[in-house]
């Protein structure tokens, strides 16, 4: 299963369409995840939305995250630790570039909908 981050603009109560030409982001579910938290998003459901007036707050958060990755948790890239007498441990986890990747893209579509009447972000 699989998770697209999306701009999207209402068009009747109940039902949105997507923004041609917009940005999107297309995620495993578990990356889905990982990613709404490092952003400071409940990843309880993976279905939700970013109304007009939550785009600064999550702008400055991606920005916030995507400076001080170390804070949060991202590491470069897989490492690999030998322990005196003891088993060999490997580090994996998303690498660095990966996360960025992402947080780059996420903040193209925040500002693509943030310049754009009437837009949401939406993923499901």
């Amino acid at each position: 299963m699989s998770v697209t981050f999306s701009v999207q603009r209402p068009v009747e109560e109940d039902r949105c369409d997507f923004v041609p030409g917009s940005p999107s982001l297309h995620l495993g579910n578990g990356h889905a995840r990982q990613f709404l938290t490092l952003i400071g998003i409940d990843s309880t459901n993976l279905i939700g939305a970013i109304e007009k007036d939550e785009i600064p707050e999550i702008m400055r958060r991606v920005t916030v995250v995507k400076n001080t990755p170390e804070v949060f948790g991202l590491v470069s890239d897989t490492t690999t630790e030998q322990r005196e007498g003891g088993p060999r441990i490997v580090h994996c986890g998303t690498p660095l570039s990966t996360a960025l990747h992402w947080l780059d893209r996420f903040h193209e579509m925040l500002r693509f909908a943030a310049e754009t009447d009437d837009a949401l972000i939406f993923w499901a």
